[in-house]
């Protein structure tokens, strides 16, 4: 975004106001503390007494008794009420603008300033705006952090436009350092020169817009048009882009609509959803990815409606999109033997990439079998029980299950592993368990797993398995779904799939409990597209059954009917899935390469 400065206009109190008891009135407009309170403000010129901007060339001047400290930014939201198209701009008032009495100087120099054009009032006659500008930090000073510099007092609002505009203020906010942000110096830079958010988006409250410090100008009319400039991602930081379709088709599960993007010669796009979303690109992402360049949108536009630019808490669970997720660089990873995500839709389902199957084990094998192998469930068992045994290749748990896992453990006392122990940490930090007393119980979410020792189609296909565990895991209305589906299939449908659940011994399940024999026939079927359905029950699955010496009569059924009751339902789950969340069977993320 480019630096933009201009003068703004001064409209000045008559005498009387000004120098009654030596200083400017004070305005009905209060500067209000994200984080809680609020701030006095005087009026400097008649305008801002009421917070009303009548006519063209207009401007309202604000400061505060004390220095604008320990914030990153001013927000100004306003209503506008009559005119149009016209404009909004925003600027910092210093302590050299104003006068020993606190009053504005007569001629207040040119300033960075953060300009919106193109704001048209609506049907209704009116249109909402709101532009937030960064406060500078030592590190922008203009000579340098240890320069000289004149500390932030209040802020100016114009209006240019048409003779008849109106203007009126209908909030103030001055926003906190958010102290949570590892890499915030107590100025609230980033390392990065990134000290607050910027960007724009179109929303139910209006136009939203962000600058820094230096200003800039963005043409509203021009962005909801779809003619979007490319945006910049700096280290540290995060691309947040709002993608809603509205009441635009999003097409089929074989052409879905997409938003594509370009950065540096990488194309990659994200799926248009039935309901808003919002699409998390990282710069280490981008960067790990050979990508690091400023972001441009190819195509899908007009389902774009913001893109704005955060400082990233690399303190927080990544959010992302679970096909992002396997193809994260490992470079970016926080730590070496695994990363932990939140899905970006689904936010309550963690997802761990490990670096190996024996990290993976560390951190999920004894919960495994705790859990959900026959024989085994409902005790913990030892390393030296479970060495020689295999577990899974990827997991999932519902919140439930972890938390009687870790509840047996300290009701036994049981000698957890250090990764369990943190595995119990991260959780209760997350909500998904909770701690009660000298107990543990259930909170909200799930946890899935997969790694990287498996070849990445694999990967995908480990991930669309486990991913639809956590939607049915967190979503009663979609287990519903999956019940119904199941109770109308073939019972050799149903025996086959629960025989073969136990003959295959690397897998092990407790074929008694429904619960998981439904959250298996769902996964089974929603891996992979439902074009593959048949092929992979009547191929891989038949053939491992066989192998395993299961029921004859069972696989002479599903060979003899191409598993065509199979294919039936996993098109009815199918169907459910992109009417809800326009995903499909065979994939969970909305995120791909291009």
């Amino acid at each position: 975004m480019k630096r933009h400065r201009h003068s703004f206009p001064v409209l000045l109190f008559s005498s009387v106001l000004v120098f009654a008891a030596c200083a400017p009135a004070r305005s009905n407009v209060r500067l209000s503390v994200s984080s809680g309170g609020s701030i006095s403000l005087r009026a400097l010129d008649a305008a801002a007494k009421k917070g009303v901007l009548e006519g063209a060339g207009r401007a309202a001047w604000f400061a505060s008794d004390t220095p604008l400290e320990g914030f990153s930014a001013i927000e100004i939201q306003c209503k506008i009420e009559a005119g149009g198209p016209v404009a909004v701009s925003v600027g910092l008032v210093r302590a050299d603008d104003l006068s020993g009495f606190g009053a504005l100087s007569g001629n207040p120099a040119a300033r960075d300033v953060s300009t919106v054009t193109g704001i048209v009032p609506g049907s209704d006659g009116a249109a909402f705006c709101t532009v937030r500008m960064a406060l500078p930090v030592p590190e922008q000073y203009p000579g340098g952090a240890d320069s000289p510099f004149p500390a932030v007092r209040g802020f100016v609002v114009s209006l240019s436009g048409a003779d008849d505009a109106r203007l009126s203020l209908l909030s103030a906010v001055a926003v906190s350092v958010p102290s949570s942000v590892s890499g915030l110096s107590r100025t609230g830079l980033s390392r990065t020169g990134l000290a607050d958010e910027t960007g724009w988006e179109w929303n139910s409250g209006g136009f939203w817009a962000g600058f820094p410090a230096s200003g800039g100008l963005l043409d509203a009319s021009l962005l909801a048009a779809g003619d979007i400039p490319p945006v910049s991602v700096p280290e540290g930081s995060v691309l947040k882009v709002a993608i809603d379709a509205r009441t635009l088709p999003i097409g089929t599960q074989a052409r879905q609509q997409r938003v594509s993007f370009s950065a540096d010669g990488k194309r990659f796009a994200f799926r248009v959803p039935p309901s808003p979303y919002e699409a998390r690109i990282p710069h280490e992402f981008l960067a790990g990815t050979g990508a690091a360049g400023p972001v441009s949108v190819l195509s899908g536009a007009q389902f774009v409606c913001g893109m704005r630019v955060s400082p990233e808490d690399r303190n927080l669970l990544v959010r992302a999109d679970p096909h992002m997720i396997v193809e994260w660089p490992q470079s970016a990873w926080r730590r070496s033997d695994y990363e932990v995500f939140s899905w970006d839709r689904f936010p309550t389902v963690l997802i761990f990439d490990t670096a190996d199957y024996a990290v993976q084990d560390r951190l999920f094998k004894r919960l495994a079998f705790f859990v959900e192998k026959q024989g085994y469930r409902g005790k913990l068992w030892t390393d030296a029980d479970l060495a020689g045994l295999h577990a899974f290749n990827a997991h999932d748990y519902r919140a439930e299950s972890l938390a009687e896992f870790f509840a047996r453990a300290r009701a036994e006392k049981f000698p957890l592993n250090r990764d369990e122990l943190e595995l119990e940490a991260l959780l209760v930090a997350e909500g998904v368990i909770r701690l009660e007393g000298d107990t543990v119980v259930p909170g909200a979410g799930a946890v899935i797993s997969l790694s990287r020792e498996s070849a990445r189609y694999l990967r995908y296909l480990f991930m669309t398995h486990e991913a639809w565990h956590g939607i049915y895991f967190i979503t009663p209305f979609f287990r519903d779904k999956v019940q119904s589906v199941r109770s109308s299939l073939d019972v050799r449908g149903i025996a086959f799939l629960e025989s073969y659940f136990t003959v295959i011994e690397t897998l092990g399940y407790d074929t008694l409990d429904t619960y998981l024999m439904e959250n298996e026939f769902m996964a089974y079927l929603m891996q992979q597209s439902v074009a593959n359905v048949g092929s992979y029950f009547t191929g891989q699955l038949l053939d491992r059954f066989r192998r395993a010496k299961g029921d004859p009569e069972l696989a002479a059924w599903l060979q003899e009917s191409r598993g065509a009751d199979f294919v039936r339902a996993a098109g009815e789950l199918n169907d459910f899935a992109f009417e809800n969340w326009g995903l499909a069977a065979g994939r969970t993320g909305l995120f791909t390469f291009e």
